[in-house]
């Protein structure tokens, strides 16, 4: 499979790590913040590309930025929200939540963690503004 962001594992020289070894395809509804239009330039952005200036201490924190990160479920979503601190709230800017369907043509994704999020590594054609909308606020 080719991934969208595959050019940066090369450039950041993580290429023999990411996407890890473990991920895997999916099929499942997930859910993930964004700003209030679907179409919104920003929504389906690895932070790795929304803020390249970010200290990442490591291989395994370089490949984390370049994934998306997913809930899978809209309570896991909503509680990873509600723990952050206002300020970083703030600077990410997510006012709303959306869902879709992923399946195993657009990427792989980690296993989920014990508070549901996962990092998903898109393919090349993965096209998310489609597959997704807003289901609700997070105000």
């Amino acid at each position: 499979m080719k991934f969208k962001y595959e050019y940066k594992y090369k450039e950041l020289n993580i290429l023999d790590i990411c996407p890890p070894h473990d991920a895997r395809p999916i099929d499942m509804e997930l859910f993930r913040w964004s700003f209030n239009k679907i179409n919104h330039p920003d929504n389906f952005l690895p932070c790795i590309i929304l803020n390249p200036s970010r200290r990442l201490p490591d291989d395994n924190e370089k490949c984390r930025a370049c994934a998306l990160s997913f809930y899978i479920s809209l309570d896991a979503a909503i509680k990873c929200y509600n723990n952050l601190t206002e300020n970083a709230k703030k600077k990410l800017g997510y006012t709303h939540i959306a869902t879709g369907n992923v399946n195993n043509k657009d990427g792989v994704a980690t296993k989920p963690q014990k508070h549901g999020h996962l990092s998903f590594h898109e393919s090349k054609n993965a096209n998310f503004p489609e597959k997704f909308e807003i289901i609700k606020s997070l105000n």
